[in-house]
């Protein structure tokens, strides 16, 4: 077992990582991610926070993997570390949300106008 180090929020979820600059994070949209990028010490994830100052809730948790390369810690292994699970494929709230408000803003546009 070894121990990495990854970054955990209550507003966000665990860090997924991020793409051109964007992060993603368990509880706004896990895109499919079922593992967390997993740093070696907490003062790389530190880091990464310090140039994130608007996280004002996150922490860094140390999670124990059996995983080989060390980039990566799973799902199951930070849920053993005492991070809630997430499920990979679920949408954000919002995102749902969103196409009810706006099948609702049709439908009676519709009605409104006379259409079928």
């Amino acid at each position: 077992m070894t121990t990495r180090f990854v970054i955990y929020s209550e507003t966000n979820g665990v860090f997924l990582g991020d793409f051109l600059g964007m992060g993603f994070w368990s509880k706004l949209d896990p895109v499919g991610q079922d593992s967390a990028i997993a740093f070696d010490t907490s003062e790389q994830a530190l880091e990464l926070l310090r140039r994130q100052p608007e996280l004002v809730d996150a922490r860094v948790v140390p999670v124990e993997t059996n995983g080989s390369d060390g980039r990566w810690v799973t799902n199951v292994e930070c849920v053993t570390a005492g991070l809630p699970f997430w499920d990979p494929d679920a949408r954000p709230e919002s995102f749902r949300t969103t196409l009810a408000d706006a099948y609702v803003a049709r439908t009676r546009l519709n009605e409104r106008d006379g259409a079928k």
